[in-house]
């Protein structure tokens, strides 16, 4: 008797805990469940039928959706929305301050005012806007962004293939014939009701949606993307989806697996963040592009003042062009061809011929009376001397037929087979510039020794004090142009040039500083 007993206990326990009676009881659960939710009428858990009053609930939210899924198409990548959405939540304070903070503007701005004032009223704007953008307004952008993407994201869903599982002669966007939907196998449907919820979970019906709609909008200017009292009516339609929970419960039936779980992916965005460094970015290039442009204009002029040509060019390999190729291949090229090109043309065509006579005649015939002051100019003399001789072979190693040129064309032609070359033509392009940029600031270094010393002799002329060379007299008796003239012309000549390179190369010097102060 006992025994018995036993035996039907051990039985019970045994029934309890084997899995498939466990599986078998959450079914019979689950399918209870589904019988009693409010959208019942969905599923048909006896036969694993999907019914047509669930393809009419798609249907209403396919009509809902339709007008916005032609207007959200390839809309979630738009930076003007990203700038939208943060500048619907600003103030007209700080939207006045934005219209200031654009390249349009700088340039207006820059045609009138002293570039520097131009700054200082750009940074004005940017703390005015800065101070708008708090925590916030951040987490209203933030969470307004979101909504926006859950909508696109929503709208992409392709509600047309799936109602066409219950009704093959539906036809796309029509919504004047009534559908025909008939019953759907549940395993037929599983993995699009699957997609469904991605984009079902990502909408919360709960937040308000009035600032995502006017948003977009405003970015369709003017036109609705969904009516709001439409959206308003799906919205509550979605709510009641989602408490129901028919979806999920559909799913585990379907699948006979009751313990499946979905996990949701919602977006999470944060665009706020950069819209001030977007900004800064655009308001820099547009400062930098004004600059850039008045830069070549001021170096255009003072080509044309120097040689009477801007486009003067004497560099015969170290340029651009010749340095295409290498560019061309993600290496720097010659990053110092323009300064190079001038610094050649001067020393070949204005100091050799008309700057180098009048410095031997103060050097050599001028009675200095401090003899400092003719070593220091002399010693930048003889520098300017040693690179005009070797300025040219510099150039000219640059060719194909050239020493270094066709050595660097060796290595290119090998380097689509051997990548390792770049590496090595990157180093010697590296050496190659240093050069050319070691010739660029010696002889500008050396002009501004020699520009000033000529600058404090034509003083001590025109003032005849005799204080730096004292025989001046003696000197207007050997040349044929006065002195007085000379001077002025090339000490005009050398600061036009000086300023020219330091535009070009950014050389900077507290010689060039006294230099440069005209007349």
């Amino acid at each position: 008797m006992f025994l018995a007993f036993l035996d039907k206990l051990i039985s019970f326990f045994l029934r309890i805990k084997n899995p498939q009676t466990v599986k078998k009881k959450a079914m019979k659960q689950l399918a209870k469940e589904l019988l009693g939710n409010r959208h019942s009428r969905f599923y048909r858990s006896k036969i694993g039928l999907v019914e047509p009053d669930m393809a009419v609930f798609f249907f209403e939210m396919y009509r809902a959706i339709s007008h916005a899924r032609v207007l959200l198409n390839n809309t979630a990548k738009s930076e003007l929305l990203k700038e939208l959405t943060i500048e619907a939540f600003l103030d007209i304070k700080f939207l006045d301050a934005r219209q200031r903070l654009t390249a349009e503007y700088v340039k207006e701005r820059a045609k009138t005012t002293p570039i520097a004032e131009v700054s200082r009223l750009l940074q004005e704007d940017f703390d005015i806007l800065a101070s708008g953008i708090d925590n916030e307004l951040m987490g209203n952008v933030d969470r307004c962004y979101n909504q926006i993407l859950a909508l696109i994201t929503f709208s992409a869903f392709d509600f047309f293939f799936f109602l066409r599982r219950f009704d093959p002669s539906l036809v796309e966007n029509n919504f004047t014939a009534r559908p025909r939907f008939g019953p759907v196998l549940g395993r037929l449907l599983v993995n699009q009701i699957k997609d469904f919820l991605e984009v079902f979970y990502a909408i919360d019906p709960e937040l308000d949606w009035g600032p995502p709609l006017r948003v977009l909008k405003l970015y369709k200017n003017g036109v609705d993307v969904i009516n709001p009292e439409e959206w308003n009516i799906l919205a509550s339609r979605l709510r009641e989806l989602r408490r129901s929970n028919i979806l999920e419960l559909m799913i585990r039936h379907i699948e006979e697996n009751p313990s499946w779980q979905f996990k949701p992916l919602i977006s999470s965005e944060h665009i706020a963040l950069n819209y001030l460094g977007t900004r800064e970015n655009e308001v820099r290039e547009a400062m930098n592009g004004f600059v850039r442009d008045q830069k070549l204009l001021q170096v255009r002029d003072l080509a044309q003042d120097v040689f009477g040509d801007p486009d003067v060019r004497r560099a015969l390999y170290y340029t651009p062009q010749g340095s295409s190729s290498f560019v061309n291949r993600g290496l720097d090229g010659y990053t110092c061809a323009e300064g190079f090109n001038y610094i050649k043309a001067f020393l070949l065509d204005i100091f050799k011929k008309e700057i180098q006579s009048l410095c031997e005649l103060l050097l050599i015939r001028g009675q200095w009376y401090s003899m400092d002051v003719s070593r220091e100019m002399s010693e930048s003399y003889h520098v300017l001397l040693d690179i005009a001789a070797r300025i040219s072979s510099f150039d000219d190693s640059l060719g194909e037929n050239g020493e270094t040129g066709s050595r660097l064309q060796a290595m290119l032609a090998k380097s689509d087979r051997d990548k390792s070359q770049l590496r090595y033509l990157k180093t010697i392009l590296n050496s190659i510039n240093r050069e050319a940029l070691e010739f660029i600031n010696s002889s500008a270094e050396a002009l501004i020794v020699i520009g000033t010393t000529l600058k404090n002799a034509l003083e001590d002329q025109k003032n005849g004090a005799g204080e730096l060379i004292t025989n001046w007299r003696s000197l207007e008796l050997i040349v044929e142009t006065p002195l007085i003239k000379h001077l002025l012309v090339t000490h005009k000549r050398i600061f036009d040039f000086i300023r020219l390179i330091q535009l070009l190369s950014g050389i900077e010097s507290g010689i060039a500083e006294v230099l440069i102060q005209e007349e």
